[in-house]
């Protein structure tokens, strides 16, 4: 659920609420010139937007994949917005989109993303560690951090010597 808080009245009201067990994971206010977007990303990888919070429009369905957003509150913020830029880790890569969520590109299939930031650098970066299949760890290859120069179209990996260690 999510519910805005009164600190005056110290009262509260729900906001939204998603199906059972569809946590929100993320939640992410983007201030804009017109005032505030609101969005938020589900367990099941919808991602939604409002203006108003009342009203909710669907701009990414990834259930119908089987995408999963890992939890938060384990691995890092998997929602990352600026301007146009919309980034989403999941538990089987990422999902970049340039302009406000219409088209969408996908990277690192076989890894699990979290923490996508923006440096000083303006670089992206997110943290990616192995897929896990009930029997065995995939794509070791893809863990520890990458980089992108370009906002997310293409990305790097960026400093030798973290591929020993997953990215949480």
């Amino acid at each position: 659920i999510l519910v805005r808080f009164n600190i005056e009245s110290k009262t509260y009201e729900l906001v939204k609420e998603n199906e059972k067990n569809n946590t929100i994971e993320a939640f992410y206010i983007e201030k804009t010139e017109e005032g505030a977007v609101y969005w938020t990303l589900s367990y099941f990888g919808q991602l939604q937007k409002s203006t108003d919070l009342t009203n909710w429009t669907l701009v990414k369905n990834m259930n119908s994949a089987g995408i999963i957003i890992p939890s938060t509150a384990f691995y890092g913020s998997h929602l990352f917005i600026e301007d146009n830029l919309v980034a989403i880790g999941s538990d089987n890569g990422v999902f970049v989109s340039n302009d406000s969520g219409n088209n969408w590109t996908y990277h690192f299939e076989s890894a699990r993303a979290s923490n996508i930031v923006r440096d000083c650098d303006n670089s992206l970066y997110v943290g990616l560690r192995p897929a896990y299949d009930s029997s065995q760890w995939l794509s070791k290859d893809l863990t520890g951090v990458w980089r992108s120069t370009d906002n997310g179209l293409n990305w790097q990996k960026y400093a030798a010597g973290i591929d020993k260690f997953w990215a949480a």
